[in-house]
């Protein structure tokens, strides 16, 4: 293995070790915005910053002829391409450039965890209050 090879192997486990792929789908899945105009699986969110986006790619045939569609998610700050994952079986990363804008993701990775745990909550309560007023329809009926 090159000094190359083993400088980008080390990006892409510090890149794994920051789970920014699972921050990205995180993010779009929870503070997405349908992209008007393109394919309707295709999600982005932006700020004053960053821009992150889950692009279609097409399809791909793999091993055993699976079919799947490929997308890739990407980051840009400013007109710089700062991160690129391509979504395949195995997981491609494309690019990874470190620097001040994994601030901004994890400041929207931590926004979008609140939104996903206020959300637990709500369901767990609608669940419970759903159970009580099932349990109190059965005692009625029953007479108990």
């Amino acid at each position: 293995m090159t000094k190359l090879e083993k400088q980008i192997e080390a990006r892409k486990k510090e890149a794994e070790k920051k789970r920014i792929v699972e921050k990205v789908q995180r993010i779009l899945r929870v503070l997405d915005v349908q992209c008007p105009g393109k394919d309707y699986r295709e999600k982005s969110f932006q700020t004053s910053t960053l821009l992150i986006e889950d692009r279609y790619d097409g399809i791909v045939v793999g091993i055993w002829n699976s079919i799947g569609d490929v997308f890739v998610l990407t980051i840009k700050s400013g007109n710089q391409v700062v991160f690129a994952y391509r979504c395949t079986e195995k997981g491609e990363l494309e690019t990874y450039i470190p620097g001040k804008w994994e601030d901004e993701l994890d400041r929207l990775n931590a926004q979008a965890e609140g939104v996903e745990n206020k959300e637990r909550v709500k369901k767990k309560k609608e669940e419970k209050e759903k159970k009580d007023q099932d349990e109190k329809e059965l005692k009625a009926r029953f007479g108990l």
